[in-house]
């Protein structure tokens, strides 16, 4: 809706992000295609579409939805070092949020969805009870989900083995507590909070779909399994909790790998995108009335009011 808002408005230059893969895995058949039909055609007044990763991107390519030369490929940011600066003692940041058992905490953070796959990690931690009896697991986050998996818990008789945290501002804090971080989506864009994982060092089981396999080095930085697998699930996170050698190794891997993924490669990426589309623009719609230098001139007061000239056009001609 924004694109034809901007389409309609006359903006020379429109760029799409899609923060949501939703191709597959979110709906049905029919609205799945529906979805696809509408992103063929506004991708034919969109001037580029930014895909978080190369497995998204290469999904826009294969349905269709762009030609390659529209394509770019823009990871979402994080700050991980905010991650970095607060891995604070474990027991006392455990006990200060209601856990005072010494067992192994499994943490999901997101939308408590059926995309996002909370059941199924549900489901995965009677296969790790059996064999961590005193683990632990914290969803962090709400959704439409989140009644259906109070009622499984209440069926389960866990006692105070699953704990819902809702949403939290301090995930920075929250983070390194987890023995293991879970992320058992259906389908994800990137899953951006699997960077904020590996900033907080820590070992990480996901679903090889989407984006996500983009991230996760199997074997390296985590562990992939199926999605949809609570079974695949179960055995993963028994597989980081029986090897702490292992699973520090797949902490500081990560750790390694966040920095590919930082705020500051994203806001360059960007600015680099956005410069050249307004350059090609300047450039391309010279008037006949005046010369090129009136546009290139607005163009550099734009960059300098904006408290950065590095990027600073010549007043000659544009080649």
């Amino acid at each position: 809706m924004g694109r034809w808002a901007a389409r309609v408005a006359g903006v020379p230059n429109i760029v799409h992000t899609a923060h949501g893969h939703v191709f597959y895995g979110h709906f049905g058949p029919l609205v799945s295609r529906l979805f696809l039909i509408v992103e063929k055609l506004t991708a034919l007044i969109t001037d580029r579409m930014i895909a978080l990763t190369r497995n998204e991107g290469d999904d826009y390519l294969r349905l269709g939805v762009c030609p390659p030369e529209k394509l770019a490929i823009v990871h979402s940011g994080v700050d991980w070092q905010q991650f970095a600066i607060n891995a604070s003692d474990k027991r006392s940041g455990r006990e200060a949020l209601g856990i005072v058992s010494e067992g192994p905490l499994i943490g999901f953070v997101g939308w408590l969805l059926p995309i996002k796959g909370p059941k199924h990690l549900l489901d995965a931690m009677t296969g790790v009870w059996a064999q961590w009896p005193d683990a632990r697991l914290v969803f962090v986050g709400k959704g439409e989900q989140e009644t259906e998996l109070r009622q499984r818990v209440a069926k389960l008789d866990t006692g105070d083995k699953v704990h819902f945290w809702g949403w939290r501002d301090d995930i920075q804090a929250i983070m390194p507590l987890f023995d293991v971080f879970v992320l058992p989506s259906l389908n994800e864009g990137m899953g951006r909070v699997l960077v904020e994982a590996m900033a907080a060092v820590r070992p990480i089981v996901a679903s090889r779909t989407g984006g996500i396999v983009d991230l996760i080095q199997d074997g390296q930085n985590g562990l992939l399994v199926p999605p949809g697998n609570a079974k695949a699930l179960a055995e993963a996170i028994t597989r980081v909790l029986a090897n702490p050698d292992r699973a520090s190794a797949m902490g500081e891997a990560g750790f390694k790998r966040c920095r590919k993924y930082s705020l500051g490669a994203m806001l360059s990426k960007l600015e680099g995108l956005y410069l050249r589309l307004l350059h090609s623009h300047v450039s391309g719609t010279r008037r006949q009335d005046g010369p090129e230098r009136a546009d290139l001139g607005r163009l550099n007061a734009i960059l300098r009011n904006d408290g950065d000239n590095r990027f600073e056009f010549p007043q000659g001609k544009s080649k």
